[in-house]
């Protein structure tokens, strides 16, 4: 029997379905996937070359994907599996999720997990007519309720913060090699930013404070957050949180506020999570084979949503009742997504 060695983050929304998964992948062909568990710090930040040569398959954010190619410690998905398949993936993945694991024209990984920052209220204690719109309405709320809002300024998450405004002001931050960010476009946000700072909960500097809104009623509202269907979940034992489109530009605004004329979220951070297949693997195509199956829209639907995950699929995002379970979260951040 081929038995692969996995590795995933350790968080339920990852592992729970991960071993679900492949659960039914043994029943169905024999092989045996084998999960074992890192780091939420180790998958934000590890560089893969440290945990490659021990697994098969790593489960890994999109942002390591350019070293990982460069360094070759992943094999890619267009030397393992069909064209077709390879398209009909890229065709169901929600968002950017699957063209994130592209690097110089190869697929370096497949997206199990779909998320981006997003907002989240607390709808028991912010009406919806309250819940912002707009930069300004952000603004605003924080200004109003001071120490009742909240946004990551922890680590990464301070910098993902920082894009997300950036983009959603119509400049994105497009670094060069002398400069991180043009300061015409970076000073503004910040000093948004800064302005909304001022006015929030001290976990701001903590940064997970999805789990704390369910704990306490002292928050909200909680901007630029990731998604976790969790907390929106019909079985969630504590208070639901609902999960909403991050504010769009106000209309006729420049600068932090975003571009004239726009409607709508335009930009944010993306998150989530994909499948590479190890360079040291011994049976890359069987890893491979196991990746593409759990990132299919049937599986996504069917094994990896039903035991808490988070899909990629586009196809679950557009579900009716996949949407209904997990409480609005899909239609509440499609837009944003």
């Amino acid at each position: 029997m081929i038995q692969l060695r996995a590795v995933g983050w350790d968080h339920e929304r990852c592992m729970a379905p991960m071993r679900a998964a492949a659960d039914v992948w043994r029943r169905q062909t024999g092989v045996a996937v084998d999960w074992v568990v890192r780091s939420g710090n180790s998958f934000a930040s590890e560089p893969l070359d440290r945990v490659a040569p021990d697994v098969d398959l790593i489960s890994y954010d999109h942002p390591h994907v350019g070293s990982a190619a460069a360094s070759g410690v992943l094999r890619a998905f267009d030397e393992l599996l069909p064209g077709d398949l390879l398209r009909d993936l890229a065709a169901d993945a929600i968002g950017l999720s699957h063209v994130s694991y592209s690097w110089a024209g190869r697929q370096w990984g497949l997206a199990t997990d779909g998320a981006c920052q997003v907002s989240v209220v607390r709808p028991d204690l912010l009406p919806e007519d309250a819940v912002p719109a707009t930069w300004d309405d952000a603004l605003a709320l924080a200004r109003e309720r001071p120490g009742r809002v909240t946004v990551s300024l922890d680590n990464e998450d301070a910098i993902c913060v920082l894009l997300t405004i950036c983009a959603s002001a119509g400049t994105p931050i497009e670094p060069a090699p002398d400069r991180f960010a043009d300061p015409e476009v970076a000073l503004p946000a910040l000093e948004w930013l800064r302005a909304y700072a001022r006015h929030c909960h001290p976990t701001a500097w903590d940064g997970f404070v999805v789990g704390p809104m369910t704990r306490s009623d002292e928050i909200v509202y909680g901007l630029l957050q990731w998604g976790y269907t969790d907390y929106a979940r019909r079985s969630f034992p504590g208070p639901r949180l609902r999960f909403v489109d991050i504010p769009a530009p106000a209309d006729g605004t420049t600068g932090p506020t975003g571009p004239t004329g726009t409607t709508g979220p335009t930009g944010s951070t993306l998150g989530g999570a994909g499948l590479g297949v190890s360079a040291w693997s011994r049976h890359p195509r069987e890893a491979a084979e196991f990746a593409a199956w759990v990132t299919g829209a049937a599986a996504q639907r069917d094994v990896v949503f039903r035991n808490g995950g988070q899909p990629g699929s586009r196809t679950v995002w557009h579900d009716d009742r996949c949407d209904r379970e997990a409480g609005g979260f899909f239609s509440g951040t499609l837009a944003t997504m």
